[in-house]
């Protein structure tokens, strides 16, 4: 009869506690999960190499590696150095679409370099085309073993702005055929 007893009274205890609790003001709303914009951040299609939803010139110089960072897949992005020139002469370019305001936003690859290779993952900010686009952001690959490269900034996106993420592969007064810059995972993140 005891045991019966201490069990009635931890169920009418429990009721108790469950009816009392209600939802208070300050509950933690969990923020949504980051967006990547770019679309074909990995360069691949139905596990082939791609560079769909990128744009290039017929000028630039880029292949594809049988390899990548871990997550990455199978392919990566090669850009070779090039003699200078406008920006876009040796760069894959993709257009994002982002919202009028001012927002926090991550850009970020995983890139490698070999063995003097000069790339860079670039941000630009503007309308137009990019030669005339203002650079917001500039990551210089620098490391010979894959690397993660990331930065993060407000923008205040106007009307009429647009958002091309671009990769580059540097540019180099003696050019080798082995300066290599890879990219693979690349992002561009909305973070609020």
């Amino acid at each position: 009869m005891k045991n019966s007893n201490k069990i009635v009274c931890i169920i009418i205890a429990l009721l108790f506690v469950y009816t009392g609790c209600e939802k208070s003001d300050d509950t933690v709303i969990v923020p949504p999960l980051v967006q990547n914009l770019i679309t074909n951040y990995s360069f691949e299609s139905a596990e082939d190499p791609s560079i769909e939803g990128w744009t290039f010139r017929d000028s630039t110089i880029y292949s594809f590696y049988p390899g990548a960072p871990v997550g990455g897949g199978n392919y990566s992005v090669i850009l070779r150095t090039v003699w200078r020139g406008p920006f876009s002469f040796n760069s894959l370019m993709t257009k994002v679409a982002i919202p009028v305001g001012a927002h926090r936003y991550r850009l970020s690859c995983w890139a490698k370099r070999l063995p003097y290779g000069a790339g860079f993952l670039a941000l630009f900010v503007g309308s137009g085309n990019v030669d005339s686009m203002t650079t917001t952001m500039r990551i210089p690959i620098t490391d010979t073993v894959w690397t993660f490269y990331s930065k993060d900034t407000v923008i205040i996106n106007q009307d009429s702005d647009s958002i091309v993420v671009a990769l580059h592969g540097g540019y180099s007064n003696i050019q080798y055929p082995d300066d290599l810059t890879f990219f693979d995972l690349c992002k561009f993140e909305k973070l609020d």
